[in-house]
């Protein structure tokens, strides 16, 4: 097998797995977030609609998006580490 050829391959299977990891996050942070106002009782003003909105939108604390991109990159080095993948492309994320 032609190294480029692997190495395609390889690039292949880690945009799989990370899509796979965006995935996984996805479904957990649906889990955890509180449960909608039920649709029988909707905001009975606009403004408490919008404010309803407003909190959904609101971008997470930036401390929280450190720790869960330090959560997944060491799950995705756990996961490199016991699969057949390339020491290589692991060691470089690890030291990155």
């Amino acid at each position: 097998m032609s190294s480029q050829l692997r190495i395609r391959r390889l690039k292949q299977k880690l945009a799989e797995t990370s899509g796979r990891l965006r995935s996984l996050e996805g479904r957990h942070l649906n889990r955890r977030r509180p449960s909608p106002a039920p649709a029988a009782a909707p905001p009975d003003t606009p403004k408490a609609l919008l404010e309803l909105l407003a909190r959904d939108l609101d971008p997470p604390h930036r401390h929280a998006l450190l720790a869960r991109e330090e959560q997944l990159r060491h799950q995705a080095l756990a996961y490199f580490q016991t699969s057949k993948v390339d020491p290589k492309l692991w060691k470089d994320l690890a030291s990155s």
